[in-house]
């Protein structure tokens, strides 16, 4: 009797254990199964989101030849010094359109190219190879110490950085030539009420910067319009030729100008971007 019981119990171990390897088995299989789709998901999703980030980044951009940057030898930069367009023959212009009341797209534009400015800073190519050009797009309100300030309070520039960095201003119909006519940027100062209008139009369109960019120049400016339309930028080739021209420029990432840069000044390595 006392075997029977004895091998009773064996046998009732036997298939516990049993059960308790299916169940265990089970259980980490399901998680394991779990865990490799929960994996697959976020590759797909990463995948989905770049692909995403890269057509987006296709659309902002243009490469190809939109003719010769404009030549002038009227304007002045922040210095107050007279400026020609042969300053910059051999070099590949960066070249951006600024309101420096601006809060929308100017202070940001300007603060993301720091960035870029740094790095060719750091890679001896600033000054020498690339220079980066602004025009004011504001020259009824906005004179050189206006711009001279602005460079100050946003980039962290000093005068002697003007050959670095050129912020030119001129005439109205100086700037408007070389902006909307030659680069093809079509700004528009708008009064209070026609940029409401225009910010409510951008709202329902889920295109507008709900957070604006913090600008000192705003506290004690004069009354003056607000210019949209420009947060664009313009790639020059060191011959001349406009190469690359970018829109939502604020946002669009420094390592892609940088290829582009490179590209345009033939260094070893860069193909297409």
């Amino acid at each position: 009797m006392t075997m029977q019981n004895e091998d009773f119990n064996q046998r009732s171990y036997f298939w516990f254990s049993i059960s308790i390897g299916i169940f265990v088995g089970l259980v980490f299989g399901f998680a394991i199964s779990s865990f490799v789709s929960t994996v697959r998901l976020h590759d797909a999703t990463r995948y989905t989101e770049s692909k995403s980030m890269n057509e987006m980044m296709k659309s902002q951009v243009e490469r190809g030849r939109f003719g010769k940057a404009p030549r002038f030898s009227d304007l002045i930069n922040q210095n107050g010094q007279k400026v020609s367009s042969d300053q910059f023959d051999g070099k590949v212009q960066v070249v951006s359109f600024i309101a420096p009341y601006g809060v929308d797209s100017s202070p940001v534009i300007v603060s993301h190219l720091m960035n870029l400015y740094e790095e060719l800073k750091q890679s001896h190519l600033l000054g020498s190879k690339v220079v980066f050009v602004s025009y004011n797009l504001d020259p009824e309100h906005a004179g050189t110490a206006v711009m001279s300030h602005f460079m100050k309070a946003i980039a962290g520039l000093e005068p002697a950085d003007a050959d670095n960095w050129a912020f030119l201003t001129g005439s109205e119909s100086s700037i408007g030539g070389i902006v909307a006519g030659r680069y093809a940027v079509h700004y528009r100062p708008l009064d209070t009420a026609a940029y409401q209008a225009y910010a409510t139009r951008m709202k329902q369109q889920g295109l507008f910067d709900y957070a604006p960019a913090v600008n000192p120049l705003t506290q004690n400016a004069p009354a003056h319009k607000r210019i949209v339309g420009h947060d664009e930028l313009v790639l020059v080739a060191p011959n001349g030729d406009i190469h690359v021209k970018i829109r939502q420029a604020s946002a669009y990432p420094n390592d892609r100008i940088l290829h582009d840069i490179a590209a345009m000044l033939k260094l070893p390595g860069m193909g297409k971007p």
